[in-house]
């Protein structure tokens, strides 16, 4: 059974292309097809890529973020996707990922925006495999004394925030974190 979605230009409700979703097995005739698999309706899969597994709670431990649990995905339908590790937004106190995919890297240029603070310089670009990527630390939560630093990552038709709990080591972390979601999730970008 054949179910249209509506994916279109995220944060900005730009132009739209309607897509297929499929089984997981069946390749969609577009551009970005999106499938739910059958175990885990709430876990998307776009192309090859299944969202809730671009990072794991183990990737977070390895850099040495604690708190990570099982990923939760949600998602909108026209190509945002907001993953929570722990069942708590970043703003809670929690880790999150949130991915926004357009048809064409100008779209996501646009909405990604930029005014050149928290601009990371070209090393640490050529490092994620970004085009264009940002830091920013010890953004307010929803509540004090919440707060967390978050990295913006550009990567040709897509970016993605990734915002972990404010520590010394945050800025490393996000870095190496983000070089796995760039890596993992290839045809997304």
């Amino acid at each position: 059974m054949l179910l249209p979605l509506v994916i279109g230009a995220a944060c900005g409700g730009g132009p739209s292309a309607t897509v297929t979703a499929q089984p997981a097995a069946t390749s969609a005739p577009s551009s970005i097809p999106v499938a739910a698999t059958p175990q885990a309706p709430s876990s998307p899969i776009v192309g090859t890529v299944q969202i809730e597994s671009i990072l794991s709670s183990a990737d977070f431990a390895a850099v040495g973020v604690k708190g990570a649990g099982t990923p939760t995905v949600e998602t909108s339908g026209d190509g945002d996707f907001y993953v929570v590790y722990a069942g708590e937004s970043a703003d809670d106190g929690g880790i999150e990922l949130d991915i926004f995919l357009f048809d064409t890297a100008s779209d996501a240029a646009d909405d990604f925006g930029g005014s050149g603070e928290g601009e990371l310089g070209a090393a640490t670009l050529k490092q994620i495999g970004a085009d264009r990527a940002a830091y920013y630390s010890d953004e307010a939560g929803n509540s004090a004394p919440i707060s967390y630093d978050e990295i913006d990552v550009l990567k040709g038709a897509g970016w993605f925030d990734l915002e972990i709990p404010s520590g010394s080591n945050s800025k490393q972390q996000l870095v190496a974190l983000a070089a796995l979601v760039v890596a993992r999730g290839g045809s997304l970008f």
